[in-house]
């Protein structure tokens, strides 16, 4: 293999360029990993007259029509880092000992 790859798509690849590579260009990848498990999540209408909630961990959004819904940031259990079998914890420690 020539140059970084354009493709992770196994934990043995994610591996592979940490050991590999400068910290600089594996870590954007890795960070992807820990930052790509979070998705929006619709919890439900926003009752009529009220604005919903709005911070970091939630938003509106419109739904059909003129009404309104309410999101949540929630953690998807699909996310790519799960499914490659890699834990929160071993991204954020690798990035922190790569530093």
């Amino acid at each position: 293999m020539k140059g970084y790859p354009k493709f992770l798509a196994t934990r043995a690849d994610y591996e592979y360029v940490r050991e590999n590579f400068p910290f600089s260009r594996w870590s954007k990848s890795w960070r992807k990993l820990v930052d790509g498990r979070w998705v929006w999540a619709e919890t439900g209408p926003v009752p009529d007259g009220e604005s919903g909630v709005i911070d970091a961990t939630h938003r509106v959004a419109q739904g059909e029509g003129a009404s309104l819904v309410q999101l949540e940031r929630v953690e998807d259990a699909n996310a790519p880092i799960f499914a490659l079998g890699i834990t929160v914890e071993e991204v954020e420690s690798a990035l922190e000992a790569g530093a």
